[in-house]
C-alpha cells in the first residue's frame, strides 16, 4: 500500500512541474535519458554510452522517482503549447557531481545527434527525428529545467 501511494504522489510531483510565467508547461511523453556519448567499446561488438552529454531517450516503464541520483534521469520530452520541442527534467539532475559536466553553465551539452526512437515518435506529432549534437541553454524554474531543443 506504501508503494502506491509513493508512485502516485511521485506521478503526481511529475506531472506538477512548471515552468516560470514565462513559459508553459511541457506537454509530451515522460523519458529516461541516459548520460554520455554513443562510443564503440574496445572491441568493437557493442556501442555505449560514454562521457558527458545526453546519449538516447527512452520511452520511461514503469513508475519510479523522478530522479535517482549518479545514474539515468528522467523527464518529459515534448512540445509547449506554442509549438516548441523540448526536455522537462527536475532540478536536482543539474546539481548531482554526475551529470554536472552535463548540464554545466545555464547550457546542455549533446555530444552526438540523438535518433529519436519510433516509440517517442508515434506518440508525439510531428516529433523531429533527431536531436542535433551541440550545446542548448536551459531556463531554471524552482523544481525544473527547461531545455529547448
Amino acid at each position: 500500500m506504501k508503494k502506491i501511494i509513493l508512485m502516485s504522489v511521485l506521478t503526481l510531483s511529475i506531472l506538477s512541474y512548471s515552468i516560470s510565467s514565462s513559459a508553459s508547461k511541457l506537454l509530451g511523453v515522460e523519458v529516461t535519458y541516459i548520460k554520455g556519448t554513443k562510443e564503440w567499446n574496445a572491441t568493437k561488438t557493442a556501442v555505449e554510452c560514454i562521457g558527458k552529454g545526453v546519449c538516447e531517450f527512452t520511452i520511461k516503464g514503469g513508475i519510479g522517482l523522478a530522479y535517482q541520483s549518479g545514474g539515468d534521469g528522467i523527464g518529459t520530452l515534448g512540445f509547449t503549447e506554442d509549438g516548441q520541442f523540448g526536455l522537462l527534467v527536475p532540478t536536482d539532475v543539474a546539481s548531482d557531481p554526475y551529470w554536472k559536466e552535463t548540464f554545466s553553465n545555464g547550457t546542455l551539452y549533446i555530444g552526438k545527434d540523438i535518433t529519436i526512437s519510433n516509440d517517442i515518435k508515434s506518440k508525439l506529432k510531428n516529433c523531429p527525428q533527431y536531436i542535433k549534437a551541440g550545446n542548448y541553454k536551459y531556463k531554471v524554474d524552482k523544481n525544473s529545467i527547461l531545455v529547448m531543443f
